[in-house]
C-alpha cells in the first residue's frame, strides 16, 4: 500500500507538464526559470523517486519508468524552451541532460553543490549551448551562402 501511494505520487509528478514559465521572457530568463522550477520539484520528489525506483519489481520496470520520465521531460522542455529543439543533435541531447532529474541529483547530492549554484550551472550551460549553437548556425549559413556565390 505504501509503495502504491509512493508510485502514484512519483508518476503524477512526472506527468505534470509545463512548470510556470513566462513565455514572453527572454531565453536566458526562461532557461533560469525552468531550471529553478524543475530543480525545486526534483528536490521535493527525491525521496519518493528513490523509494519508488528501489521497490520496482524488475529491471524492465526501472528502465520503463526512466524512459517514460525522460520522454516527458524532453517534450516539456521543448515546449518551454523551443530553442533547444532547434539545436544540433549533440547540443540538444546535452541540454536535455542538463535539465534532467539525474543531472540534478548528480550536482546536488553527488557533488554537493548548493541549490543556487546547481541551478545556475544548469541554466548557464544551456544558455551557452544555445548561444553557441545559434552562432554556429549563422556562420554555417554564411559559409553556405558564400559557396553558392
Amino acid at each position: 500500500m505504501l509503495f502504491k501511494a509512493c508510485e502514484g505520487r512519483v508518476l503524477k509528478f512526472f506527468e505534470q507538464t509545463n512548470v510556470g514559465v513566462n513565455r514572453h521572457a527572454s531565453f536566458q530568463e526562461r532557461a533560469r526559470s525552468v531550471a529553478e522550477e524543475k530543480c525545486k520539484g526534483f528536490d521535493d520528489q527525491r525521496n519518493y523517486s528513490l523509494f519508488y525506483l528501489t521497490r520496482v519489481q524488475s529491471e524492465f520496470e526501472t528502465n520503463y519508468a526512466s524512459m517514460t520520465q525522460a520522454d516527458r521531460e524532453r517534450l516539456e522542455l521543448w515546449d518551454m524552451l523551443p530553442e533547444i529543439a532547434s539545436l544540433d543533435a549533440n547540443a540538444r541531447h546535452l541540454a536535455e541532460v542538463m535539465y534532467s532529474s539525474r543531472c540534478w541529483d548528480q550536482l546536488r547530492y553527488a557533488q554537493d553543490l548548493p541549490f543556487d549554484e546547481a541551478v545556475e550551472l544548469i541554466a548557464s550551460t544551456v544558455i551557452s549551448l544555445v548561444e553557441s549553437g545559434s552562432a554556429h548556425a549563422s556562420a554555417r549559413a554564411a559559409a553556405d551562402k558564400q559557396i553558392l556565390l
